[in-house]
Order: structure tokens, then C-alpha cells, then sequence
């Protein structure tokens, strides 16, 4: 499915959940309302203003929501990395490219991230990497690079800028690739 239908799914699924808890929130609202209305204090017209304006942030909600959801914040990509290696993200680093795909019916997902850092925490990560027993170097010829997003992600990088690529016995697919210039690293993850 392509991001637009999900997109769209998405939004719907989103107002639906938050359209019945904005419902249920109204209905709490209504003795205040009819309150208001006895003491002459609030009017129709402000009542229909009022209406309209919780209406539009219900949907505001559900598209930003939706947005976050197929668009994921730099966090997402930070969250993965730490959780993915054990390693707190970087200070120095910057995700520069990121991509990711929303998770199927089963959970599965794929998210990839380029992220430039200093020279000093690129090597402390590469050195705590190489000495953890659940990374080994890869030594398929895959190497790092399952999806074609993967490559239109990395597309400005050459498979020989790459010095060493370590993968995640353990994870279904998660691999870190160290490029030669000292201040790249690059992470792909996928469950499918």
C-alpha cells in the first residue's frame, strides 16, 4: 500500500479515536453549556463558534497525529538507535537523511537514518560496538541496504565509502555501517 492510502487510513482511523474521546469530553461539557446559556452569558452564536473550533482541533489533532505517525520526528531515528545498539545517541550527532516505513498488519517495520557526528564519538561508539557479543562484522555481501528507500536514502554514498559494517546477531535485521570519513555513521533496521 502506497503512503497515501495509509495516509488517509491513518487520518480516518485517528479522527475516529479522537473525535469519541473529544465526544465524550463534550458530554462533560454540556451542564457548563447549558449553564452558560440560563445566565445569559454565552449565546448561540459563540456556542457555534465554540463547536466549530473544538471540531477543527479534534482534526488538527488527527492529521498531526497521522503526519508524526508516517513522517517520524528525529527522535524516533534516536530511539531506535540506542534501543537497537545500547548506546546513547550521540551529543554531536545529527541525523542528516532518514527514512522509514510504517509498521504492516504484523508489526513489522523498516526505518534507516545517516548520521553525522564528531570524529571522538564516532570512534567511542565504533569501539563499543565491536566489543559488544551481539555485533559481529558483517561479512555477507549484502552487507547494509535492503530497500530501495535505503537507497534513495544513501544514494550520495558509495558502497566503498563504507570501512566496516556490523550486524545484530540477535535483532531480525539490524546493521551499522562506519564510513571511512570518521563522521558518518548509517543504521538500518527491519523486522520483516
Amino acid at each position: 500500500m502506497g503512503p497515501i492510502i495509509i495516509g488517509v487510513i491513518l487520518f480516518i482511523v485517528f479522527s475516529i479515536g479522537f473525535g469519541l474521546v473529544g465526544g465524550l469530553l463534550y458530554v462533560g461539557y454540556l451542564p457548563l453549556k447549558k449553564w452558560l446559556f440560563k445566565s445569559g452569558k454565552l449565546t448561540r452564536k459563540a456556542s457555534g463558534q465554540i463547536n466549530r473550533a473544538y471540531i477543527s482541533l479534534i482534526l488538527l489533532t488527527a492529521l498531526i497525529t497521522t503526519w508524526i505517525a508516517i513522517f517520524p520526528l528525529d527522535s524516533f531515528y534516536k530511539d531506535e538507535f540506542s534501543h537497537n545498539t545500547g548506546i546513547e545517541f550521540p551529543i554531536s550527532g545529527t541525523i542528516t537523511a532518514k527514512a522509514s516505513e510504517y509498521p504492516d498488519l504484523h508489526g513489522d517495520y523498516w526505518a534507516s537514518a545517516v548520521i553525522k557526528l564528531e570524529e571522538g564519538d564516532f570512534n567511542s561508539i565504533k569501539r563499543l560496538i565491536s566489543m559488544q557479543s551481539d555485533f559481529k562484522v558483517d561479512t555477507t555481501s549484502q552487507k547494509i541496504g535492503v530497500t530501495r528507500e535505503y537507497r534513495n536514502l544513501t544514494k550520495h554514498i558509495n558502497e566503498a565509502d563504507i570501512e566496516i559494517v556490523y550486524s545484530n546477531i540477535k535483532k531480525q535485521w539490524f546493521k551499522v555501517a562506519f564510513l571511512k570519513d570518521k563522521a558518518t555513521i548509517i543504521f538500518e533496521r527491519s523486522s520483516s
